[in-house]
């Protein structure tokens, strides 16, 4: 029986999606039985509003990056955008879970927080059963990964290790 792994993150040319790549070409290596697919779950999930936002988010990581460091794992922003985030989740559902019956697969494997959290979130309904995969791309993790429903952090640092520990 193949297995067959589904990795999620945003925006294609990205370091989450470079970091997808890579784990799915060790998989590969290691077990050149499994199957593995990649998917920018945003651009699937909003196929307009997906790409300007990843685009955005490029642009701002790229041309003003103290805007980025302000926003990143600020109490305050998470709290202001608590409920759009919620709701985008609620509108990317229906899509989310048409991915999942396409792909089929045994295990999920998210490089970026956004369908990480989406997919968690599923769990904590008891609507998905597998393993969730929660791969960092930074040094440091953030608030909008830490769910207990995610079954394996892949991180970068020993700082981050300790941090999702004691969470």
């Amino acid at each position: 029986m193949t297995t067959r792994v589904l990795f999620l993150y945003i925006s294609m040319s990205s370091g989450h999606q470079r970091a997808a790549a890579a784990v799915r070409e060790a998989l590969s290596v290691l077990s050149p039985a499994w199957e593995t697919d990649g998917v920018d779950a945003f651009s699937f999930a909003y196929p307009t509003i997906g790409k300007l936002i990843a685009r955005t988010y490029l642009e701002i990581l790229r041309h003003t990056p103290v805007l980025w460091d302000f926003m990143y794992d600020n109490p305050d922003v998470e709290a202001a955008t608590r409920e759009i985030r919620e709701l985008l989740k609620i509108i990317s559902l229906p899509k989310m879970r048409a991915l999942l019956k396409r792909h089929n697969p045994q295990a999920l494997v998210c490089t970026q927080a956004v369908p990480c959290s989406v997919f968690a979130a599923e769990k904590r309904r008891g609507r998905l059963s597998i393993p969730l995969v929660a791969v960092s791309t930074d040094f440091a993790v953030h608030s909008y990964w830490v769910h207990p429903e995610v079954d394996l952090y892949c991180v970068a640092s020993e700082e981050a290790r300790r941090y999702l520990i004691h969470q």
